[in-house]
């Protein structure tokens, strides 16, 4: 497959993930467009027969097809997070999910002391993994007089693994991961954790990095403020 053929994500109108594909195919309402969503939302009806099978393909593969066709595939040892005042960890190894939880962060001490734990153990992981978090205008009231406890959070996953000598830290949009690896998804792949909202949290991210590598640098800037 060449570099023009391949599979891209995307951000759909719902603002779940996508595949995006370079061949035109007619919608619905018979208007054109040249992406697919997978894995919800418009079925289209491709132009193109042999598209039909290429998305199909892609809609039966399980986690590692699919990271192995999208070109990510690890097999070394991936940590990620989702920091809050309840801390969700995934570590996958090989792609397998080898282990996954979650930690009391409700203040900086235990979030120090936990997180701390857990990256001296997996202090050999090739990556760490966090969903970031941004203030967005449209919420800045919600953010009147708080904390921002996730934000520290972050902030200690970044400081500990600086420490420790883990500078390969990659930082995600939490709409990203949620939009695409989503519960039916976690679920098809045997990821998914009943009554563990923060891990099957942590898990998307880790999932996500794996089928779609870095996410470019636009997604991860934006502005500092303080």
């Amino acid at each position: 497959m060449s570099e023009d053929d391949k599979p891209r994500p995307f951000k759909t109108p719902d603002n779940s993930m996508g595949i995006r594909f370079r061949y035109p195919y007619t919608r619905p309402d018979n208007s054109m467009a040249e992406a697919i969503y997978f894995p919800r939302g418009i079925q289209p009806q491709p132009r193109d027969a042999k598209l039909t099978r290429y998305t199909r393909n892609y809609a039966k593969m399980d986690f590692t097809e699919l990271a192995n066709k999208m070109g990510h595939a690890n097999n070394g040892i991936i940590l990620a997070f989702d920091p809050g005042h309840t801390t969700g960890y995934a570590v996958f190894e090989s792609m397998q999910l080898a282990d996954h939880g979650q930690i009391d962060t409700d203040d900086m001490e235990k979030a120090t002391k936990n997180i701390g734990e857990l990256i001296t153990l997996w202090d050999h992981a090739d990556a760490v993994v966090v969903e970031n978090y941004r203030v967005y205008k449209w919420r800045a009231k919600h953010h009147a007089g708080s904390e921002l406890l996730t934000a520290r959070i972050i902030g200690c996953i970044e400081t500990l693994c600086y420490q420790r000598g883990q500078f390969n830290l990659i930082k995600q949009p939490a709409h990203i991961a949620k939009g695409f690896c989503t519960d039916p998804k976690l679920r098809e792949w045997g990821f998914f954790t009943k009554g563990e909202k923060h891990a099957n949290d942590a898990i998307r991210h880790g999932a996500y990095f794996l089928i779609f590598g870095p996410i470019n640098r636009k997604e991860q800037t934006g502005v500092t403020v303080g």
